[in-house]
C-alpha cells in the first residue's frame, strides 16, 4: 500500500497535526479485512465516530477483538499517513515481553496476511525491542529468521506507572492512543494525572490525536 505522497496539515501547519480523510481510512480498513478474509463478527473501528470525537470509550464481550482491531485500524493510518500508534497499559508489568508478543500473535498470522498487505508484501510479521518497546515491521523467512527491519517503528508500547520516563518523548505522528484494559486492576491515586500528563507529552500543540479507551464488560 502506498503512502499517500502528501499529507494536508489542520490549519496548513504541521505543528497543529495532520488531517486525515477518516472516509478513506475507512474504506481502506474494510477492504482490507475483506481481501483478507477476516473472521466476521468483529469490532468494527471504521463504524465509530473517530472522525468526530477526539475521545471515546468501548465496553463490549472480549470476543470481539476490540484491541486486535484498534491496532489493526491504527496500521492503516501508518500504511496512509505514517501515523504512529501509542499502545498504553497501566502497569509495567502488562507490557512484558511475552505479553507484547502475545499482543501481535493474530496480526502476524499468515492466514490473513494483514501486513503482508498493509506494506505491499515486503514485511510479514513485527519485531518489538526489548528496550524501547518500539514495534518495528519486520520480514522473517519460513524458519521464522528475521532477515529485514523496518527503518521506523508503526507503534509503540507505554505504561502509566512509568510516565516519568517519558517526558520529553517526540512522537510528532503519534496520533492514535490506545488505552486497553483501562477498567482493569487497581489504580494509585495518581494515575489519572499521570495518564494525562503522557497526553499532553504526546500531543503538544496537535489537534489530531485520537484516544481510545478499552476494556471488556465484567459482572
Amino acid at each position: 500500500m502506498l503512502r499517500l505522497a502528501e499529507k494536508e496539515f489542520i490549519y496548513n501547519e504541521p505543528k497543529y497535526g495532520i488531517k486525515y480523510d477518516y472516509d478513506l481510512i475507512n474504506k481502506t480498513f474494510n477492504k482490507m479485512l475483506k481481501v483478507c478474509k477476516a473472521p466476521k463478527g468483529l469490532f468494527m473501528p471504521s463504524k465509530t465516530r473517530i472522525d468526530k470525537y477526539n475521545w471515546e470509550v468501548f465496553l463490549s464481550e472480549r470476543s470481539t477483538s476490540k484491541t486486535t482491531q484498534w491496532l489493526l485500524y491504527g496500521m492503516t493510518m501508518n500504511a496512509l499517513y505514517g501515523t504512529t500508534v501509542v499502545y498504553v497499559r497501566t502497569n509495567k508489568d502488562m507490557t512484558t515481553r511475552t505479553f507484547n508478543e502475545k499482543l501481535f500473535n493474530v496480526l502476524c498470522m499468515k492466514e490473513y496476511g494483514y501486513i503482508s498487505y498493509l506494506t505491499d508484501g515486503k514485511y510479514n510479521s513485527v519485531h518489538i525491542d526489548k528496550v524501547s518497546k518500539e514495534v518495528f515491521y519486520c520480514h522473517r523467512d519460513d524458519a521464522g529468521l528475521m532477515d529485514e527491519i523496518s527503518a521506523e517503528p508503526f507503534c509503540i508500547i507505554l505504561a502509566v506507572s512509568e510516565s516519568d520516563r517519558y517526558y520529553g518523548l517526540s512522537l510528532p505522528y503519534g496520533d492514535l492512543i490506545i488505552f486497553d484494559e483501562f477498567s482493569r486492576g487497581t489504580y494509585k491515586p495518581d494515575d489519572w494525572v499521570a495518564f494525562n500528563n503522557m497526553i499532553a507529552t504526546i500531543r503538544r500543540d496537535r489537534e489530531s490525536l485520537r484516544i481510545v479507551m478499552l476494556s471488556n464488560t465484567v459482572n
